[in-house]
């Protein structure tokens, strides 16, 4: 009763461990979503019977299949155990528990003996606690558990397996070495068994001597190295196939990093560009007056100077022709900015102000930029075109202590400016 009771309790919890397993991926999308459904007694019914269902037909594989099936699942829950048990411990280190930590790692420490335990009493003797068929289905598990990360980043929208590649280096690294621990063990096998017939050739009377003892010899010794260079070659296709898959990932995973790269630099282009006239956006420029801010607080800010510009007549122009006049105005208004301020900067910055931010070549050469555009607008007004007014102040080190104080200056200028042109008649029309 003591047995069957051990034997019902497991089952049990294994298929409650699994099912739960099967629902919390089915829910992250990397299997059916189907078997995240929950009951009317909120179990999850579909990832239990599916359970159930692989499950059942296991017995038909037969006693000796069955137990390849439970060494591996040894092998699985040594790493599954140490898998928890570190994250248990990161979680515990994040809320400052300590005991718990030192438990997590306690587990980890143990099962990483178990691990290596299991695989030093496999590879140190012919007999070991597992089948050598046990070794080579574990590989094989292995190697399409990296098969089935492909599947993953295929479908993973959501970049969970961004982070993956380190799983599939200890995954193949896994195989390699259970994949040798194989060869060994058959190895030692054959050559036992090579023993075996040759102790048998010259000890039991009634034994066939066909072949003479060097011709027995020469034929032992080559079916042993035939069947030594078949489990090489075994292992080398294997590990050949994981390494094929894991660097199809990688290429996989390479290839939706660049796609990603790409389309966020198109988001930050388009982000950062003002969709009516094409130049620098207000929210990049938010980002450089942050960028230069820093700079002023650190002290090493270089020579720089802020043109503020302004439309005259926009509200003329849209109450006049229309919104659709209004936004051509603004945009030829854009191109006479950048025109002039070649070399520098423009970002619109509101309906119909624009910022231009002077460094360099531009800086050196600011007042004649600044001059050239009030003439370009004075000329404009009497051809009614396009007119801008323009105010610019440069930053003063040690006096201002943002940019947003050499702004304002600039901003008080520009008023002054867009006073001056409209009393010489700045009312102006759309340019046709």
């Amino acid at each position: 009763m003591a047995l069957f009771g051990l034997i019902i309790t497991s089952l049990i919890g294994n298929t409650v461990a699994l099912s739960r397993l099967l629902y919390a991926v089915a829910k992250d999308e990397i299997i059916p979503t189907a078997f995240s459904d929950l009951n009317k007694k909120g179990i999850p019914g579909k990832a239990i019977a599916l359970v159930a269902g692989i499950s059942m037909l296991v017995p038909f594989l037969g006693r000796t299949a069955i137990g390849w099936i439970v060494d591996v699942t040894t092998i699985g829950a040594v790493i599954i155990y140490a898998f928890v048990s570190l994250c248990a411990a990161k979680m515990a280190r994040n809320r400052g528990d300590r005991l718990e930590r030192r438990f997590g790692l306690a587990g980890a420490a143990l099962m990483i003996g178990f691990g290596v335990y299991l695989m030093l009493s496999n590879m140190l003797s012919s007999g070991g606690s597992m089948a050598s068929e046990s070794l080579i289905l574990f590989t094989v598990w292995a190697v399409l558990g990296i098969l089935f990360f492909r599947h993953i980043l295929k479908t993973d929208k959501g970049g969970m397996s961004r982070h993956s590649i380190a799983v599939w280096i200890a995954l193949l690294g896994l195989v390699l070495m259970v994949s040798m621990i194989w060869m060994g063990k058959t190895t030692l096998v054959n050559s036992a068994g090579a023993m075996d017939d040759i102790r048998t050739y010259y000890n039991d009377e009634s034994y066939d001597r066909v072949l003479s003892e060097e011709a027995f010899m020469e034929e032992t010794m080559h079916n042993f190295q035939l069947a030594t260079m078949g489990n090489m070659v075994a292992v080398v296709v294997i590990f050949s196939v994981g390494l094929g898959i894991l660097l199809t990932n990688y290429s996989l995973m390479s290839q939706r990093a660049q796609k990603s790269e790409a389309e966020l630099q198109d988001v930050k282009r388009k982000t950062n560009t003002d969709p009516l006239t094409g130049v620098k956006s207000k929210h990049f420029y938010v980002e450089r007056e942050a960028e230069f801010n820093g700079r002023i607080t650190q002290g090493d800010m270089d020579p720089f100077a802020v043109v503020v510009c302004d439309v005259n007549g926009l509200k003329y122009v849209n109450d006049t022709f229309g919104h659709k006049a209004g936004d051509q105005y603004i945009k030829d208004a854009s191109a006479l900015v950048c025109e002039i301020y070649s070399h520098s900067p423009v970002f619109r910055v509101g309906g119909d102000e624009f910022v231009v931010l002077l460094t360099g070549r531009d800086y050196q050469d600011r007042d004649n930029l600044l001059q050239e555009l009030h003439d370009r607008s004075v000329k404009n007004i009497a051809q009614q075109k396009v007119v801008v007014a323009g105010g610019m102040s440069v930053y003063r080190p040690g006096e201002d202590p943002n940019f947003h104080a050499v702004f304002e200056r600039a901003d008080t200028l520009m008023y002054e400016e867009k006073q001056g042109l409209k009393s010489m008649g700045a009312v102006s029309s759309p340019h046709r």
